[in-house]
């Protein structure tokens, strides 16, 4: 299994609809990736886990949905 190259991260599930079309891409390039809910706003220590373990599978640019922030670490 190759490392993770992308985090996708989203709010809540209800953003699957719009980011559903990111991780087609990120497919269709042969890119690996992993997409979670982790709302910030509902659950910040486990998005400052997720930002803090994405460095050790070798995650580093993410895609947030509208409710991740761009100032949550990722």
């Amino acid at each position: 299994m190759k490392p993770i190259q992308i985090g996708v991260v989203m709010g809540s599930s209800s953003d699957w609809d719009t980011m559903q079309h990111a991780v087609q891409i990120l497919e269709q390039f042969g890119i690996e990736h992993e997409a979670r809910v982790v709302s910030a706003h509902r659950m910040p220590d486990d998005m400052f886990a997720y930002a803090q373990s994405a460095a050790g599978r070798a995650s580093r640019p993410s895609s947030r949905g509208p409710a991740a922030p761009p100032t949550c670490p990722a």
